[in-house]
C-alpha cells in the first residue's frame, strides 16, 4: 500500500488577545464509539492529551495507570494512561490514515471546570504514537501542514 500524504491549512483561532494561527487538524477518535474533533498538532508535547470528558464521550478505557501531566506552566495535572484509534482525515475518504492503539493521556478535569469539550484547544496531539507514523512538515508561509505517512520499513 503506497504512503498517503495529508495536507491541512493552519487554523485562525480566537484567543483572549485577538487571534492566532495554529497547526490544528481534523481527526476522528474512536473508543467504543467515534466522534470528530479538531486537535492541535504540538511538536513540543511528548504525549497526546485528551480531556476526560472527550474520553468518556467516545468510551475510552478509564481504568489505566494513574500519572501526572507536566507542562511549562503546569504543576501536574492528574491523568490516566489509555489508548485509542485515531483517524486522520484526508480530503478524500481513501486518503484517511487510521492509527490503532495510540497511547494517550486522559487529563482529569479539575473541579469546577465548565469548558466546552469540543473546544479546539483542548486536545493536543503529541509526539509519542503519532510522529513516528508521519514525516511532518510545517510550511507556514504556504499555510500548509503536510503529514506524509511513513512506510513500515522506515519506522524505527
Amino acid at each position: 500500500m503506497p504512503a498517503k500524504t495529508l495536507i491541512y491549512s493552519f487554523k485562525h483561532t480566537r484567543v483572549q488577545n485577538g487571534t492566532c494561527v495554529r497547526p490544528m487538524i481534523p481527526i476522528t477518535l474512536r473508543g467504543t464509539t467515534s466522534f470528530p474533533f479538531i486537535a492541535l498538532l504540538d511538536t513540543g508535547c511528548d504525549a497526546t492529551v485528551i480531556p476526560d470528558k472527550i474520553a468518556q464521550l467516545i468510551g475510552l478505557n478509564m481504568k489505566g495507570r494513574k500519572t501526572k501531566i507536566f507542562g511549562q506552566w503546569d504543576t501536574g495535572t492528574d491523568a490516566i494512561e489509555s489508548t485509542c484509534t485515531m483517524m486522520f482525515l484526508g480530503k478524500l475518504h481513501k486518503n484517511t490514515v487510521i492509527l490503532k492503539d495510540v497511547p494517550v493521556l486522559i487529563a482529569v478535569t479539575k473541579e469546577g471546570y465548565d469548558g466546552d469539550i469540543t473546544n479546539n484547544c483542548e486536545m493536543v496531539l503529541g509526539i509519542k504514537g503519532i510522529f513516528d507514523h508521519f514525516d511532518i512538515t510545517f510550511e507556514k508561509t504556504e499555510d500548509k501542514i503536510i503529514l506524509k505517512q511513513v512506510s513500515q520499513s522506515k519506522k524505527r
